[in-house]
């Protein structure tokens, strides 16, 4: 037995090299980018340094860039633990939802289908892996996931609402009231649901039941239910309180819920005082309601605190457009624009301000600028089809107000009018009296009457157009 022994530890500890020769580098923070990490990241990273194969040193690190948002970083000590202690289900869990969160969904599909392979069990694994196959339109895969959830977990409104989503794709309206029904039970408030109901019921020609559901979509924009994820907990308590709560506000922001994000803003200033970015979203958020007072005095403090932040600078450019101090509101967007060139939603709103000025040519830029950062910004392609329309541009216009069309809502028919006037002035009456009828039955389904009568005044001139010599 001993002669054998020997081979055995060799073996094993060949293994564990291969495994530390396959381990991703760990990053080489320099000495001054450690100084502005939090002290838990800064306490971690150096746990790490000192025992680089420590699979919980390299997992705690981890979780704490994920905790703060960092997810390039998280993933790398991720891949680390991942490596050092394969087999687990937590490690690729962690890893896929934060190649999720970076945007790489393929890869992270891979990584949640090895993590849900080890641990099947786990809910929150599962609706987040069948979400995103069927983000990336892999319905049958999705499909078959979304039913051994619901073996399991009947009450399982995401995944009632996912089954909605295929059924919808496949025109199974009917199936899909039924699913989207389910999932709304499960959980009221599932502002998507209704939205999503409501389009089901408009595909079915069911107005009442259409106009009801938008009503209720509106009432919950922006609600959706949360999983109970016990691990994804864990990660969220290894943020400082201010951060926690800071966090929690821009979760509420974005759900709509501005009165309670403020409260959680001021909860996070209270356990840090010079917290810049809780004074620069305490100022936007103030600005959704309309406060103005207030806003300016957090946005001064944000930028006493830290003027380099872009938020701050847009924030104040926000304010001063609200003020009518467009000159300084100008400035305020270069200014952030300065800080992250590539900011859409910054260069959108300078163009407004420029166009506002009748500066056409800086305006098309700045418009240009942002839907090149984000192509699917539905208002910066209004605003410049609009623009190139007024200059009898129309060619150009029509590509701009295409994108506005794609997405049904109580804008689409302004949209589509617009876009039947580009149609007409270039000569093709069949797409502009194609558009102008989808613009009427769009006002109509949205009740928006007033603009249904116009609408059909200028279809009866267009068609008499179609019928002249």
């Amino acid at each position: 037995m001993g002669r054998w022994a020997a081979p055995a530890v060799f073996f094993l500890l060949v293994s564990s090299e291969l495994r530390a020769q396959e381990l991703p580098p760990i990053p080489q923070l320099l000495p001054r980018q450690r100084e502005v990490l939090e002290p838990k990241l800064q306490q971690a990273y150096a746990k790490v340094l000192e025992f680089p194969n420590d699979v919980e040193a390299n997992g705690r690190l981890a979780m704490t860039f994920h905790a703060f948002d960092q997810f390039n970083l998280a993933a790398v000590f991720y891949q680390r633990s991942d490596l050092l202690q394969s087999g687990t289900f937590r490690w690729p869990y962690y890893l896929g939802v934060v190649r999720g969160a970076e945007g790489k969904t393929s890869e992270a599909i891979g990584i949640l289908r090895k993590a849900a392979a080890v641990d099947p069990d786990y809910l929150p694994a599962r609706v987040r892996l069948a979400d995103l196959l069927l983000a990336t339109h892999n319905q049958e895969e999705a499909k078959t996931i979304y039913e051994q959830v619901l073996k399991r977990h009947p009450d399982c409104s995401q995944a009632h609402y996912g089954m909605g989503r295929i059924q919808s794709s496949q025109g199974q309206w009917q199936a899909a009231i039924q699913s989207y029904g389910r999932a709304l039970t499960s959980s009221p408030g599932y502002g998507a649901a209704y939205f999503a109901l409501a389009t089901a019921y408009r595909q079915m020609g069911m107005p009442d039941q259409f106009q009801e559901n938008i009503r209720l979509f509106q009432q919950n924009r922006g609600k959706s239910p949360q999983l109970d994820d016990p691990l994804l907990d864990t990660v969220a308590a290894l943020r400082s309180h201010a951060e926690y709560y800071f966090k929690e506000g821009l979760r509420l922001q974005e759900e709509g819920r501005i009165e309670l994000a403020i409260v959680e803003y001021q909860r996070a200033l209270k356990e840090d005082p010079q917290y810049a970015r809780a004074h620069a979203n305490l100022c936007l958020a103030q600005l959704l309601m309309k406060r103005l007072d207030q806003a300016e005095r957090h946005c001064q403090s944000a930028l006493q605190l830290d003027p380099n932040i872009h938020e701050i600078r847009h924030n104040l450019g926000l304010l001063r457009r609200l003020q009518g101090r467009n000159r300084e509101a100008e400035e305020a967007f270069r200014e952030a624009l300065e800080i992250d060139p590539f900011y859409a939603e910054s260069h959108y709103l300078l163009g407004a301000v420029l166009a506002q000025q009748e500066r056409l040519e800086d305006a098309e830029h700045h418009f240009r600028q942002a839907v090149g950062n984000q192509p699917d910004y539905r208002t910066a392609h209004f605003q410049l089809g609009l623009l190139l329309q007024k200059q009898g541009r129309d060619a150009e216009a029509v590509p701009h107000f295409l994108k506005t069309v794609a997405v049904e809502d109580e804008r689409t028919p302004v949209y589509l009018y617009l876009l039947a006037h580009s149609y007409a002035r270039l000569g093709d009456l069949n797409k502009a009296i194609e558009s102008a009828t989808r613009a009427r039955e769009t006002a109509l389904s949205v009740g928006k009457g007033e603009l249904a009568v116009d609408l059909e005044k200028f279809l009866r001139q267009l068609q008499q157009a179609g019928k002249r010599p």
